[in-house]
């Protein structure tokens, strides 16, 4: 199976893991964002615990407000720098909630805003008890503070707690988020990693077993036509260098079929098969193709002398006719004056036409047996022409021997009379 599609095995894992890094990069910047979320929790955190710094200020301040108060009360010495401490303290306060009204928002806000508004209820008061105290009303100035100050200083406090409540929660729960989103982050990483070590993987093994199957499929081939089985065919999907491979194989595989068709033909006698080399290298095609040149220049050659024997068997069976027709002609031709010469002889010597002396007689007994002897030799003519149109019979006789030599004599006298023997 040809594959139009190429893509090299080099190809394929720049490719997966390509596609590994590409999921990787996604997952890093998903944790980098939230790295960025991290930060912003941990600048809230910060803020809270700065905010919280602030609520502890606050706390100290006042403190020192409600205990220079009380101090100025029951003190007879000069007050003033008890004033002006209430006064830098007072200020110091002010200042720090106006910076938590612009720092915090939503509920956060609101309580600012509350213990801020508790905090400038109690100026009056504090007011007051300085009065209080400046005309010599001390009694009235600590009746004052332990009546209303203190407890509009609980009630402040009360506030405050409350914010600092608020604060805390705000920044622990900061804090827990930025853990929550920190290991969210860890796993994130961790997960982005172990994803690309089971993709890696995976595409190891897939890729392994790809390369191991085409491999053992050609392997199979191979070795089922090392036993002569041409009949192969590779299956195979795989479109890069093995893919290639396995269709070479392939290709292979069916020019050997085309050559054991061919020459499963040329031995069946069939030279109509035509064996076209894929190229000059192609030793097999061009030994196949030039071997059923010559065998049809062979067969030519044959058929050629085939024509000529045919040729010269059928003049030799002409002239053998011919032959056999003029032997036939000539021996019944020959018959009829050799019985002629053979009856007048006997005629003559039996007398009829008139008597004749024993010498006579004796040369007359020798032409007819010369005639006889003629006679035989022209009818074994006619049993040769028998013999070779298959009409000749053979009999088996008896003969006496002595009679066969007296007339071999008798013809043989005739024959050697005047000659010196």
């Amino acid at each position: 199976m040809t594959h139009t599609f190429f893509l090299s095995i080099r190809t394929k894992l720049i490719f997966g893991y390509a596609i590994i890094l590409l999921i990787m990069s996604v997952i890093m910047i998903y944790a980098i964002s939230r790295l960025s979320d991290i930060s912003e929790l941990i600048l809230i955190n910060n803020q809270q615990s700065a905010l919280s710094q602030d609520i502890v200020q606050v706390y100290l301040r006042l403190d020192d407000m409600k205990t220079t108060l009380s101090r100025a009360v029951n003190t007879i010495e000069s007050r003033d720098g008890l004033y002006a401490d209430i006064e830098r303290y007072n200020t110091e306060v002010a200042a720090i909630f106006d910076q938590l009204e612009t720092e915090t928002t939503g509920e956060g806000l609101a309580l600012v805003e509350e213990a801020h508004h508790l905090f400038h209820e109690w100026e009056p008061i504090r007011t007051e008890i300085i009065d209080l105290i400046e005309n010599g009303r001390a009694f009235r100035a600590s009746g004052l503070i332990r009546d209303l100050s203190d407890t509009h200083y609980n009630e402040l406090f009360a506030s405050i707690n409350q914010l600092e409540d608020y604060l805390n929660a705000q920044s622990q729960q900061a804090f827990a988020e930025s853990q929550a989103t920190a290991l969210l982050v860890q796993n994130t990483i961790i997960g982005a990693f172990m994803i690309a070590i089971i993709l890696g993987a995976l595409l190891g093994v897939f890729q392994a077993r790809g390369i191991a199957s085409t491999a053992n499929e050609v392997a199979r081939a191979a070795r089922e036509i090392s036993e002569g089985d041409v009949s192969q065919t590779i299956h195979t999907r795989a479109n890069d260098e093995l893919g290639q491979m396995a269709d070479s194989v392939q290709q292979m595989i069916e020019y050997l079929k085309r050559m054991a068709t061919a020459a499963n033909q040329i031995a069946a006698g069939d030279l109509s098969v035509q064996v076209i080399p894929q190229s000059e290298y192609d030793v097999l095609g061009n030994a196949f193709s030039q071997m059923i040149v010559n065998l049809r220049q062979d067969i030519a050659l044959r058929e050629r002398n085939a024509e000529r024997l045919r040729e010269a068997r059928d003049i030799a069976e002409s002239a053998n006719r011919a032959k056999t027709l003029f032997f036939s002609n000539i021996s019944h031709e020959l018959r009829t004056p050799i019985n002629a010469i053979i009856n007048f002889t006997g005629f003559v010597a039996d007398g009829i036409y008139g008597e004749v002396n024993d010498e006579q007689q004796q040369t007359l007994q020798r032409v007819l047996s010369s005639g006889e002897h003629l006679l035989s030799l022209i009818n074994d003519l006619l049993d040769l022409t028998k013999i070779e149109s298959g009409m000749m019979r053979v009999f088996f006789e008896k003969f006496e021997v002595v009679s066969l030599f007296d007339e071999v004599i008798e013809t043989a006298q005739v024959l050697v009379k005047d000659k010196p023997i």
